[in-house]
Protein backbone atom coordinates (compact mmCIF):
# COMPACT_ATOMS: atom_id res chain seq x y z
CA UNK A 1 0.00 0.00 0.00
CA UNK A 2 1.77 3.33 -0.82
CA UNK A 3 2.39 5.81 1.95
CA UNK A 4 -0.38 8.55 1.07
CA UNK A 5 -2.85 5.16 0.83
CA UNK A 6 -1.78 4.37 4.66
CA UNK A 7 -2.33 7.75 5.64
CA UNK A 8 -5.45 8.54 4.31
CA UNK A 9 -6.81 4.93 6.02
CA UNK A 10 -5.62 6.03 9.38
CA UNK A 11 -7.03 9.98 8.50
CA UNK A 12 -9.23 11.13 11.53
CA UNK A 13 -8.43 7.90 13.73
CA UNK A 14 -6.84 10.74 16.44
CA UNK A 15 -7.52 14.00 17.52
CA UNK A 16 -5.67 17.10 18.91
CA UNK A 17 -7.11 17.14 21.93
CA UNK A 18 -5.89 20.11 23.81
CA UNK A 19 -3.35 23.32 23.11
CA UNK A 20 -1.77 25.21 25.45
CA UNK A 21 1.59 27.84 25.71
CA UNK A 22 3.86 28.16 28.88
CA UNK A 23 2.31 30.71 31.37
CA UNK A 24 4.55 33.90 30.02
CA UNK A 25 5.55 34.63 26.81
CA UNK A 26 8.28 36.77 25.15
CA UNK A 27 11.16 37.72 27.24
CA UNK A 28 11.44 35.13 30.22
CA UNK A 29 14.91 35.25 31.55
CA UNK A 30 13.14 33.80 34.95
CA UNK A 31 12.74 30.51 33.03
CA UNK A 32 14.30 27.94 31.20
CA UNK A 33 13.18 25.87 28.07
CA UNK A 34 12.77 22.50 30.51
CA UNK A 35 10.29 24.72 32.98
CA UNK A 36 8.60 26.63 29.43
CA UNK A 37 7.86 22.51 28.46
CA UNK A 38 6.44 21.50 31.71
CA UNK A 39 4.06 24.58 31.97
CA UNK A 40 2.85 24.31 28.53
CA UNK A 41 2.45 20.56 28.44
CA UNK A 42 0.47 21.06 32.18
CA UNK A 43 -1.33 23.58 30.68
CA UNK A 44 -2.42 21.86 27.38
CA UNK A 45 -3.19 18.68 29.40
CA UNK A 46 -5.56 20.68 31.48
CA UNK A 47 -6.92 22.02 28.24
CA UNK A 48 -7.64 18.74 27.14
CA UNK A 49 -9.16 17.77 30.50
CA UNK A 50 -6.41 14.72 31.02
CA UNK A 51 -4.08 13.50 33.58
CA UNK A 52 -0.20 13.02 33.12
CA UNK A 53 -1.05 9.62 34.35
CA UNK A 54 -2.75 9.39 30.87
CA UNK A 55 -0.22 10.08 28.95
CA UNK A 56 1.86 7.00 27.50
CA UNK A 57 3.50 9.13 24.64
CA UNK A 58 6.35 11.71 24.27
CA UNK A 59 7.09 13.67 21.54
CA UNK A 60 9.53 16.77 21.35
CA UNK A 61 13.00 17.99 19.62
CA UNK A 62 15.64 19.56 21.24
CA UNK A 63 15.35 17.90 24.50
CA UNK A 64 16.17 14.43 25.52
CA UNK A 65 12.20 12.59 25.69
CA UNK A 66 12.98 11.38 28.86
CA UNK A 67 14.28 14.31 30.24
CA UNK A 68 11.20 16.46 29.45
CA UNK A 69 9.01 13.02 31.01
CA UNK A 70 10.87 12.91 33.78
CA UNK A 71 10.45 16.79 34.78
CA UNK A 72 6.50 16.56 34.00
CA UNK A 73 6.28 12.52 36.02
CA UNK A 74 5.45 11.23 33.29
CA UNK A 75 6.23 7.52 32.45
CA UNK A 76 5.90 7.36 28.52
CA UNK A 77 5.73 3.54 27.10
CA UNK A 78 6.72 5.60 23.50
CA UNK A 79 8.85 8.13 22.84
CA UNK A 80 10.04 9.74 19.42
CA UNK A 81 12.63 12.74 19.31
CA UNK A 82 12.86 13.44 15.85
CA UNK A 83 14.22 16.83 14.83
CA UNK A 84 14.35 17.89 11.49
CA UNK A 85 14.27 21.73 12.28
CA UNK A 86 11.58 23.95 12.94
CA UNK A 87 8.89 21.36 11.55
CA UNK A 88 9.84 18.70 13.96
CA UNK A 89 6.47 19.42 15.78
CA UNK A 90 4.52 18.91 12.13
CA UNK A 91 5.87 15.59 11.73
CA UNK A 92 5.52 14.49 15.22
CA UNK A 93 1.60 14.84 15.04
CA UNK A 94 2.39 12.37 12.05
CA UNK A 95 4.14 10.59 14.44
CA UNK A 96 1.80 10.30 17.23
CA UNK A 97 -0.66 9.31 15.12
CA UNK A 98 0.63 6.26 13.70
CA UNK A 99 1.67 5.42 17.24
CA UNK A 100 -1.53 5.45 18.71
CA UNK A 101 -3.09 3.42 15.74
CA UNK A 102 -0.25 0.86 15.94
CA UNK A 103 -1.23 1.02 19.54
CA UNK A 104 1.91 1.84 20.92
CA UNK A 105 0.34 4.55 22.95
CA UNK A 106 -3.10 5.84 24.17
CA UNK A 107 -1.74 9.33 24.60
CA UNK A 108 0.31 11.25 23.62
CA UNK A 109 1.82 14.59 24.40
CA UNK A 110 4.08 17.04 21.61
CA UNK A 111 6.19 19.19 23.48
CA UNK A 112 8.40 22.01 22.64
CA UNK A 113 9.72 24.63 24.72
CA UNK A 114 12.70 27.28 24.08
CA UNK A 115 13.98 30.74 25.53
CA UNK A 116 15.61 31.46 22.74
CA UNK A 117 14.48 35.56 22.81
CA UNK A 118 15.31 35.47 26.72
CA UNK A 119 19.10 34.42 26.51
CA UNK A 120 20.06 36.22 23.70
CA UNK A 121 23.48 38.32 23.77
CA UNK A 122 24.73 40.45 20.93
CA UNK A 123 28.51 38.76 20.04
CA UNK A 124 31.15 40.68 21.39
CA UNK A 125 33.93 41.64 18.49
CA UNK A 126 33.96 44.55 15.30
CA UNK A 127 30.64 45.81 15.16
CA UNK A 128 31.41 46.20 10.98
CA UNK A 129 31.74 42.69 10.50
CA UNK A 130 28.60 40.94 9.02
CA UNK A 131 28.42 38.67 11.68
CA UNK A 132 27.69 41.60 13.92
CA UNK A 133 24.05 41.50 12.92
CA UNK A 134 23.27 38.54 14.50
CA UNK A 135 22.52 37.78 18.00
CA UNK A 136 23.74 34.45 19.51
CA UNK A 137 22.29 32.72 21.46
CA UNK A 138 24.21 32.08 25.31
CA UNK A 139 23.00 29.43 27.49
CA UNK A 140 24.96 28.98 30.74
CA UNK A 141 27.93 30.66 29.76
CA UNK A 142 28.47 28.93 26.33
CA UNK A 143 27.78 29.52 23.01
CA UNK A 144 24.90 27.76 21.79
CA UNK A 145 22.65 27.63 18.28
CA UNK A 146 20.38 30.43 17.30
CA UNK A 147 16.76 29.84 18.27
CA UNK A 148 14.35 31.84 16.92
CA UNK A 149 11.11 31.25 19.00
CA UNK A 150 9.51 33.05 21.97
CA UNK A 151 6.72 30.71 23.20
CA UNK A 152 6.03 27.04 24.19
CA UNK A 153 3.47 25.13 22.99
CA UNK A 154 2.19 21.77 23.41
CA UNK A 155 -0.47 19.34 21.74
CA UNK A 156 -1.69 16.23 23.53
CA UNK A 157 -3.26 13.70 20.67
CA UNK A 158 -5.90 11.07 21.59
CA UNK A 159 -7.39 8.02 19.47
CA UNK A 160 -11.40 9.72 18.83
CA UNK A 161 -13.37 7.52 20.99
CA UNK A 162 -15.12 5.91 17.86
CA UNK A 163 -12.48 5.44 15.64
Amino acid sequence: MPVMDKLKAISGSAAIVGVAESDAIGRVPEKGPMELHAEAGRNALADAGIDKSEVDGVFTAGYSTYDIAEYMGITPHFTDSTSVGGSSFVIHLAHAMAAIEAGYCEVALITHGESGRSNRARPAGNPGLAGAQYEALRHHGRADRLLAGRKSLHAPVRRRPNA
